[in-house]
């Protein structure tokens, strides 16, 4: 028989506070209207919407599970956003293996930012992790198309408690 997934939403803290220590050496932030489904004991969550940031130490794996790939990492800072038809994921320290969906298989490294989606990866950049993001209460808008920016400004989900 199968057991209840718990399932951790954000939002209920203001913007960029709200670390969760879930087990130890594993602690998950999560952005304003995300949620993720938790499966501690085989040390995997799946993001279900929204945005999380995610630190694993030590040697054992951690999997997020995406609706476009699989990744995996171990001692790594990862930040996954989740969209509607793909997934942004920036690694800020360590090592994280992607296994797309579609076949592809990389390893990004920290430093490193790349978009995946039904169709592969994509939009390979430099990701700057000292930068002011969602988790110190900053939106920004380097390199940023005007209308993805809009969007973000224009979502009163981003902004509740």
């Amino acid at each position: 028989m199968l057991g209840a997934v718990p399932r951790l939403a954000g939002g209920t803290q203001p913007l960029g506070h709200g670390v969760n220590l879930l087990t130890e050496g594993i602690e998950l932030q999560l952005n304003t209207d995300s949620a993720v489904n938790l499966q501690l004991a085989e040390r995997r969550l799946t993001l279900v919407r929204g945005e999380l940031a995610l630190y694993a130490a030590g040697d054992q794996p951690l999997s997020i599970i995406l609706p476009q790939a699989l990744l995996t990492l171990r001692d790594a800072e990862v930040c996954v956003r989740r969209f509607d038809d793909h997934c942004q994921i920036s690694v800020a320290r360590g090592r994280v293996q992607l296994a797309a969906s579609a076949g592809a298989s990389e390893l990004i490294e920290g430093g490193q930012q790349v978009s995946v989606s039904a169709g592969g990866l994509s939009g390979w950049m430099h990701y700057d992790p000292t930068l002011p993001d969602w988790r110190q209460g900053v939106l920004l808008a380097d390199n940023q198309p005007l209308g993805d920016f809009l969007r973000d400004v224009m979502n009163p989900k981003l902004y509740k408690d």
